[in-house]
């Protein structure tokens, strides 16, 4: 299939089009860079100017109940915790656990 001279004619008088095109569609990455860049300003700007829930909050409630004592029981600590570790030994104890092993299977 060749080429005729209308078919020139037109492809030239279309030349100033897809020039067009081909510089749009070259300065599209730019344009899109550009847009995305002014979106994270905005973001960024809103997040400065709104009031925000800190992230610390637990961390910093957990370091106050460690400073206070305060939070888990924790068994054998303290006087209650000795009271209490006594009482559940004497619960579990049998002299008759433990002496004979059978070897048999």
């Amino acid at each position: 299939m060749s080429v005729q001279p209308i078919d020139l004619q037109v492809l030239i008088s279309r030349m100033p089009d897809i020039g067009k095109d081909q510089a749009i569609q070259k300065d599209a990455a730019q344009i899109a860079q550009i847009a995305q860049g002014n979106q994270l300003v905005q973001k960024t700007e809103q997040q400065s100017h709104s009031v925000n829930e800190s992230q610390q909050t637990d961390e910093v409630q957990r370091a106050k109940d460690r400073t206070k004592g305060g939070g888990k029981f924790r068994p054998g600590r303290g006087r209650k915790g000795k009271a209490h570790k006594e009482e559940a030994h004497e619960i579990f104890s049998d002299p008759e656990v433990g002496k004979n092993v059978d070897i048999t299977g």
